[in-house]
Protein backbone atom coordinates (compact mmCIF):
# COMPACT_ATOMS: atom_id res chain seq x y z
CA UNK A 1 0.00 0.00 0.00
CA UNK A 2 1.36 3.42 -0.92
CA UNK A 3 2.11 6.17 1.58
CA UNK A 4 -0.61 8.32 0.02
CA UNK A 5 -3.24 5.64 0.66
CA UNK A 6 -2.02 5.16 4.24
CA UNK A 7 -2.18 8.90 4.91
CA UNK A 8 -5.64 9.10 3.34
CA UNK A 9 -6.83 6.29 5.61
CA UNK A 10 -5.38 8.00 8.68
CA UNK A 11 -7.07 11.26 7.67
CA UNK A 12 -10.45 9.49 7.85
CA UNK A 13 -10.00 8.75 11.56
CA UNK A 14 -11.71 11.04 14.03
CA UNK A 15 -10.23 10.64 17.48
CA UNK A 16 -7.60 8.42 19.06
CA UNK A 17 -9.69 5.25 19.11
CA UNK A 18 -10.37 5.36 15.37
CA UNK A 19 -6.76 6.30 14.66
CA UNK A 20 -5.54 3.20 16.53
CA UNK A 21 -7.91 1.06 14.48
CA UNK A 22 -6.59 2.49 11.21
CA UNK A 23 -2.97 2.10 12.33
CA UNK A 24 -3.59 -1.56 13.20
CA UNK A 25 -5.30 -2.16 9.86
CA UNK A 26 -2.33 -0.65 8.04
CA UNK A 27 0.22 -2.54 10.13
CA UNK A 28 -1.41 -5.98 10.27
CA UNK A 29 -3.93 -6.02 7.41
CA UNK A 30 -6.64 -7.50 9.67
CA UNK A 31 -8.04 -6.65 13.09
CA UNK A 32 -10.41 -8.34 15.49
CA UNK A 33 -13.55 -6.36 16.22
CA UNK A 34 -12.19 -3.60 18.50
CA UNK A 35 -15.50 -3.24 20.36
CA UNK A 36 -14.74 -6.62 21.92
CA UNK A 37 -11.80 -5.13 23.84
CA UNK A 38 -13.65 -2.28 25.58
CA UNK A 39 -13.27 -2.28 29.34
CA UNK A 40 -14.61 -0.34 32.30
CA UNK A 41 -16.98 2.54 31.72
CA UNK A 42 -16.36 2.50 27.96
CA UNK A 43 -18.05 -0.90 27.78
CA UNK A 44 -21.38 0.67 28.72
CA UNK A 45 -21.07 2.80 25.56
CA UNK A 46 -20.31 -0.16 23.28
CA UNK A 47 -23.15 0.65 20.85
CA UNK A 48 -21.66 4.10 20.26
CA UNK A 49 -18.22 2.61 19.69
CA UNK A 50 -19.74 0.11 17.27
CA UNK A 51 -21.42 2.94 15.35
CA UNK A 52 -18.11 4.79 15.35
CA UNK A 53 -16.36 1.76 13.83
CA UNK A 54 -18.93 1.45 11.04
CA UNK A 55 -18.78 5.17 10.32
CA UNK A 56 -14.98 4.94 10.06
CA UNK A 57 -15.23 2.03 7.64
CA UNK A 58 -17.75 3.95 5.50
CA UNK A 59 -15.52 7.03 5.43
CA UNK A 60 -12.46 5.01 4.43
CA UNK A 61 -14.35 3.26 1.66
CA UNK A 62 -15.94 6.40 0.26
CA UNK A 63 -12.93 8.72 0.52
CA UNK A 64 -10.09 6.35 -0.40
CA UNK A 65 -11.75 3.54 -2.34
CA UNK A 66 -10.13 0.94 -0.05
CA UNK A 67 -12.55 -1.83 0.84
CA UNK A 68 -12.72 -3.09 4.42
CA UNK A 69 -14.76 -6.24 4.90
CA UNK A 70 -15.31 -9.01 7.39
CA UNK A 71 -12.77 -11.65 6.45
CA UNK A 72 -13.72 -14.10 9.20
CA UNK A 73 -16.82 -14.28 11.36
CA UNK A 74 -16.70 -15.19 15.02
CA UNK A 75 -16.70 -18.74 16.34
CA UNK A 76 -20.51 -18.88 16.29
CA UNK A 77 -20.92 -16.78 13.17
CA UNK A 78 -21.28 -13.54 15.08
CA UNK A 79 -19.81 -10.08 14.90
CA UNK A 80 -18.36 -10.02 18.41
CA UNK A 81 -15.09 -11.74 17.48
CA UNK A 82 -15.23 -11.13 13.73
CA UNK A 83 -12.06 -10.07 11.91
CA UNK A 84 -12.03 -7.10 9.58
CA UNK A 85 -9.48 -6.78 6.83
CA UNK A 86 -8.41 -4.71 3.85
CA UNK A 87 -9.65 -6.32 0.64
CA UNK A 88 -7.60 -5.54 -2.47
Amino acid sequence: MSENKKNAMLACAKGNWQREIVEDLIRYGTITNPVKFLRGKAKSYSKRYEDSLYNLIRRIESETGIKIRIVEYGSRGGMWSAKYGIVA
